[in-house]
């Protein structure tokens, strides 16, 4: 426990230190500055949209980003010789990527009008942030550079959100409650029924285990081949 907090500890300095939070900070006084702008019958909608592609998707990209800096400094050396359990890392990273996402996503959603349920607004953020992080974490432990990294990772992001969008906007499609695009942005928007909405949970909380699952291969993996030789 010691040692997960440690990373977590770590992570939150390290973005603090690299402007995360400030940038998270321009993008939230921003969003609510546009949805404020709105008419009343357009804000629920867009307050959603906001919600699932900035505090929880844009993890994807700081994520990325914080892995490189990583690899950068040398820092996943070190880790990769510690007793630091690769699981260890990986959850180290989901809850300092969270912490963000979840505080930037309620402040956005306080200042907003926001007039779903506060409940499932917290609970999407943290799944969609907690795929989002995993897809990125994945990724970028076996990248060498941020272009490398944003290439591969595009495709990946559009599957995951391009879906959720054209079903939030009407564009229906077969097994769409599967999918965990449309789980996270239904949730964020905070007016889903109690029936639809453990369904949502359960099928987030199965794409959460998969991606998890691939996630320690591969974080394990770019921890026994750093530096081009296994150790």
């Amino acid at each position: 426990m010691s040692r997960l907090m440690n990373v977590v500890k770590g992570d939150v300095q390290c973005q603090y230190k690299y402007g995360f939070y400030l940038v998270y900070s321009l993008f939230a006084l921003l969003y609510i500055t546009v949805v404020r702008s709105l008419p009343g019958s357009w804000q629920s909608k867009t307050i959603a949209i906001m919600l699932f592609s900035d505090p929880a998707a844009m993890g994807l990209f700081f994520m990325g980003a914080l892995v490189l800096f990583e690899k950068s400094q040398r820092v996943m050396d070190s880790i990769a010789i510690s007793p630091m359990r690769v699981g260890e890392y990986i959850i180290g990273k989901i809850i300092s990527i969270g912490i963000i996402g979840v505080v930037s996503g309620l402040i956005i959603a306080g200042f907003s009008g926001y007039t779903g349920s506060y409940i499932q607004l917290v609970t999407g953020l943290i799944f969609a942030s907690t795929l989002f992080s995993l897809l990125s974490l994945s990724i970028a432990s076996n990248c060498k550079s941020m272009n490398s990294f944003f290439v591969k990772c595009i495709p990946f992001e559009l599957l995951l959100m391009l879906p959720a969008l054209f079903h939030f906007f009407g564009v229906s499609f077969p097994l769409a409650h599967l999918h965990p695009g449309v789980a996270s942005i239904y949730l964020i928007e905070g007016k889903v029924s109690l029936a639809v909405l453990y369904q949502y949970i359960l099928s987030l909380m199965v794409w959460i285990l998969v991606g998890l699952f691939f996630c320690y291969k591969s974080v394990n993996k770019a921890f026994a081949y750093l530096g081009g030789a296994e150790i």
